[in-house]
């Protein structure tokens, strides 16, 4: 999956779910939607605002993970 498509899924998520914040609940939302979408596993540290609070970060932690798993 190239960068634009990573880019695509995870604004249409983000227009999905407008409120996207750094509470727990939607923390762990976001990360079950990223380790279905891109069939990634998430450590228990990456599910936090750092990683999963904004889009970019999601996109850079997306990136970053799939870079590593090629």
């Amino acid at each position: 999956m190239n960068p634009q498509e990573i880019k695509k899924r995870i604004d249409e998520y983000y227009h999905i779910h407008k409120d996207l914040s750094t509470d727990e609940p939607s923390l762990a939302e976001t990360a079950l939607f990223v380790e279905e979408v891109f069939d990634l596993v998430l450590p228990d540290e990456e599910i936090s605002a750092e990683y999963l609070g904004n889009i970019p970060a999601i996109e850079q932690l997306v990136l970053t993970k799939l870079e590593q798993n090629r």
